[in-house]
């Protein structure tokens, strides 16, 4: 049996598209120590579901690079869980889609500025640790 604990360290904000609003997000974590990282592409959504598919892809992300194969049932059995709880790490992702959301319909509502091809940039390696 393989017990697992997940920490979330960094979430980050790669190649945004204006054109379609999407983004890839770089989550960094650590998994009983181990650092990984998993990449997804994601849009402007309800943050509620890009919350949820988040935590559980990060889960089973896991879950699969960890599988044991083994004839006894015991000795395959992975249990994945998070550190902290699982509420608190909602919130702190949640937290993390709501200012990205907030930038971007702030870049877009933005007509004219000198600035422009910075405040573009500024969505692009937007992160934070968790």
């Amino acid at each position: 049996m393989l017990n697992l604990g997940i920490e979330i360290k960094e979430l980050k904000i790669e190649n945004y598209s204006r054109k379609d609003n999407t983004y890839d997000l770089i989550a960094n974590f650590e998994v009983n120590g181990n650092k990984d990282n998993i990449v997804k592409r994601y849009g402007l959504s309800r943050i509620e579901d890009l919350t949820s598919d988040l935590i559980s892809s990060i889960k089973e992300h896991v879950k699969s690079k960890n599988k044991v194969m083994s004839r006894d049932p015991i000795e395959g059995i992975v249990i994945v869980r998070y550190t902290k709880e699982l509420e608190e790490v909602k919130e702190q992702v949640m937290g993390f889609f709501k200012k990205i959301e907030t930038k971007i319909k702030d870049f877009k509502n933005q007509r004219y500025s000198e600035n422009f091809l910075t405040r573009y940039k500024t969505i692009d390696g937007f992160s934070q640790k968790l």
